[in-house]
Formats: structure tokens, C-alpha cells, sequence
């Protein structure tokens, strides 16, 4: 038999104080404190954390900090908890350039995101980024996948009243 000695600081373990100290629990202490740590030490390494996360890189649009990603072996189609992509990301915010290198990088404009199913084309249109529902309609991505709530971006455009959105998606091949 095997023993493990777990060291913990007594601030790691401050969220257990109402609950029972069991192996399960400290378990959980310790991976949630692990967790926090990885964040705050990012270095110059370029860390999947802060392309969503608390360095918010697509959010900012530093292109330069995800070129860097992707350069140190990111995949294009990396995923955050909650199945998000970082072309999806993009195309929320509105980044452009950011759009066209994930695109040049071999993200696909076809992925949806786990926990809504919305894909990056539907990212666009609700975040009202016409040139980049422009660009990622003439990129490939499909024009009638539908959502986990069986909506497609032009009923996104439809529901948001964003008449140039709705004009252009139809314009793209989208029907009613």
C-alpha cells in the first residue's frame, strides 16, 4: 500500500471550513487552488487560459499574444470550458484580423460551441459584426446550422431586428 502526503497553505484549505475535511474535499481544495495558481502565473509561455480567461486576449484583440499562442503549439481550434472557440470568441467581439488568421490557421467556421451550440457565424451576427458575417459566410461556415435552441444565424438576425444582418445572410444564400 501506497500513502500520499498532501501539503496544503491553510489559505487553500480557508473554503473548507464549513465543510467536512474529507479526501474527497481536499481533493477539491487543492485542485481549485492549483487551478487559481496556473492562473496567476502566467509567464512569457502564452497560456490557453488567457485567451479567454483573465487575460482576456481575444476580448482585447491581441493578435500578437495569439499569433504567439498558435506559434507555441495552441491548436486553432482550441476550446475553453465551455466549448467555446477562439474563432468563435473573435467573431463575438468583432476582430476581424484575429478572425482571418484563425481562419488562415485552420480554425473551422463550422464548430459549435458545446453549451449553446451557436457557431461563429452566429457569434457575428449577435455581436452585429457585419464584415465578419460577411467574411466567415464566404469562408465556409454553414449558413443554416441551427443552435441547441434550433435557431440559425438568420434567426439570430431576425430575433435581434438587425435588418443589414438579415439582408446580408439572404444575400449569402441564407433562407427564410
Amino acid at each position: 500500500m501506497v500513502d500520499y502526503v498532501l501539503i496544503a497553505r491553510r489559505e487553500d484549505l480557508s473554503c473548507l471550513q464549513s465543510v467536512p475535511m474529507t479526501p474527497k474535499n481536499l481533493l477539491w481544495s487543492l485542485a481549485r487552488s492549483i487551478k487559481m495558481e496556473m492562473r496567476r502565473t502566467v509567464n512569457s509561455n502564452p497560456s490557453p487560459l488567457d485567451l479567454f480567461g483573465e487575460g482576456q486576449a481575444i476580448r482585447k484583440g491581441d493578435l500578437n499574444f495569439i499569433k504567439k499562442s498558435i506559434d507555441t503549439g495552441l491548436k486553432p481550434n482550441f476550446r475553453n470550458d465551455k466549448g467555446m472557440t477562439a474563432l468563435m470568441a473573435a467573431a463575438y467581439f468583432g476582430h476581424v484580423e484575429i478572425v482571418r488568421f484563425l481562419l488562415a490557421q485552420g480554425a473551422s467556421p463550422e464548430d459549435k460551441s458545446f453549451s449553446t451550440g451557436q457557431t461563429p457565424l452566429m457569434m457575428a451576427v449577435i455581436g452585429r459584426h457585419a464584415a465578419l458575417v460577411e467574411l466567415l459566410g464566404k469562408s465556409g461556415a454553414h449558413l443554416h446550422a441551427k443552435d441547441k435552441e434550433n435557431r440559425t444565424a438568420l434567426d439570430w438576425a431576425k430575433k435581434g431586428g438587425f435588418k443589414e444582418m438579415v439582408a446580408l445572410l439572404e444575400k449569402l444564400g441564407a433562407m427564410r
